[in-house]
């Protein structure tokens, strides 16, 4: 409902705004384009358009997709190849060095991006779902059920973060990776806390709605995981903030 009242809205600022000619058709609304200019060159002085690009279902080799992310939009973030079960080596990892990889769709989306100077929104460093389960086990083995201890897990945190920018600082040196998502989805849909779970399933990644952060943490996951970015930061800043990493 909420993404359906935020289309909504751009959609009626578009028309206002002389982009897009709405006509109604069946009883639905239908929108045509009027202009080369997209919705990111309308907002430009007010906030970003993005998209989360799925790589996979058409390719970027698909030109009409092509068009629209270019015309439209001035922020690309992938939609699943940056989630840690894609990013994550369990072999040879250890408490200290968690090894990490981009594989071949991430490497799509980025290049794209470089190739067409389009800022980049990584998407995500923590979230209970499509994060393997051995990274939240003491001996990092899937067949094992006993959970790392929160002070394992801040350093298995922080080393698997710096290795993921530092990959992507070294590989895709020219791209603007403006902003990152770091946690994602600590609450319910309702609005109350997750319970703590998962460690103790399968071998894979952790789809339920129970979290192993909060099975490990407690409450204070919950509580302490905010990150707030200056009110004065620009995606210059956030740049050179990027590239000391």
């Amino acid at each position: 409902m909420v993404r359906k009242k935020i289309i909504s809205i751009l959609v009626s600022a578009a028309v206002a705004a002389g982009v897009l000619t709405a006509a109604p058709i069946f009883g639905a609304s239908v929108y045509a384009q009027q202009s080369e200019k997209g919705l990111k060159d309308i907002y430009a002085n007010y906030f970003r358009i993005g998209t989360a690009y799925q790589w996979r279902e058409n390719g970027l080799n698909d030109q009409t997709m092509r068009d629209v992310i270019l015309r439209e939009f001035n922020s690309l973030t992938h939609e699943d190849e940056l989630k840690p079960d894609n990013t994550m080596l369990q072999s040879g990892s250890t408490d200290d060095s968690i090894r990490v990889q981009l594989n071949a769709g991430a490497r799509t989306v980025l290049q794209f991006a470089v190739d067409n100077n389009i800022p980049v929104r990584g998407h995500a460093l923590v979230w209970h779902q499509q994060t393997p389960h051995w990274f939240f086990r003491a001996d990092m083995q899937s067949d094992n059920t006993t959970a790392a201890s929160a002070a394992v897990m801040n350093r298995r945190m922080e080393s698997y973060i710096k290795n993921i920018l530092q990959l992507i600082k070294q590989e895709f040196p020219n791209l603007n990776l403006y902003a990152y998502d770091v946690v994602n989805e600590i609450f319910l849909d309702n609005g109350s806390a997750r319970l703590p779970g998962g460690i103790a399933a399968g071998s894979g990644s952790n789809n339920t709605d129970s979290s192993p952060w909060v099975q490990i943490y407690g409450n204070n996951f919950t509580a302490t995981t905010h990150l707030s970015t200056p009110r004065s930061s620009t995606p210059a800043d956030t740049r050179r903030r990027f590239s000391q990493t």
